[in-house]
């Protein structure tokens, strides 16, 4: 990962492209701001990832996490397709981020975490 240009980038493997930088972001509707890369064509907005410090009830937590619009909050869900193999599917849980369908907070077999930046 670097910082360039005022965004978070992460070298990643791109397929035909090959491995290429990559702006990281959380897109889409605040209900579901999903981790991602090279996803402009959303109608959405796309909020830059950026690195934040962390604190819970007050207290700094050691490390760099990375959030969005001064959240580092992420719902995480377990997924398995044959297609793409095993995977986590993060979510940004930032103001208005609850189940449109339910008014939950989570989604089923949702759980929240942080990430952090290790090394």
């Amino acid at each position: 990962m670097r910082c360039s240009d005022s965004s978070l980038q992460a070298e990643l493997n791109t397929g035909i492209n090959g491995i290429r930088l990559q702006t990281l972001v959380a897109a889409g509707t605040p209900a579901e701001s999903v981790f991602g890369f090279g996803l402009p064509s959303l109608p959405d907005p796309n909020y830059e990832l950026e690195p934040y410090i962390h604190e819970i009830d007050g207290v700094r937590q050691p490390g760099v996490f990375i959030g969005a619009v001064n959240v580092t909050t992420w719902g995480f869900n377990y997924q398995n397709s044959s297609e793409t193999g095993e995977y986590y599917f993060l979510r940004l849980l930032g103001p208005n981020s609850h189940n449109l369908a339910t008014g939950e907070q989570l989604n089923e077999g949702e759980f929240t975490g942080y990430i952090k930046v290790d090394g």
